[in-house]
């Protein structure tokens, strides 16, 4: 449940469930998500672009990118 307060004053309420709304979202743009990706250049990997940050904190990521880095 959401409350909100309007410029005028007035309070609205809203009920969502926000994880029902996460999983319609996916289910709707699936494809387009999971085609979504890119090669990382430090690992020479295949990496979906929503889990980008995720991969950079990688200890394998950090340790290619430290090599390339002194080369």
């Amino acid at each position: 449940m959401k409350t909100y307060t309007k410029k005028n004053g007035e309070v609205v309420v809203k009920n969502y469930d926000q994880k029902e709304y996460n999983k319609r979202h996916y289910e709707k743009n699936k494809e387009a998500i999971l085609n979504n990706t890119y090669i990382c250049i430090c690992c020479n990997k295949k990496v979906n672009e929503r889990c980008r940050s995720n991969h950079e904190k990688t200890l394998k990521h950090q340790l290619y990118s430290q090599i390339n880095v002194n080369l």
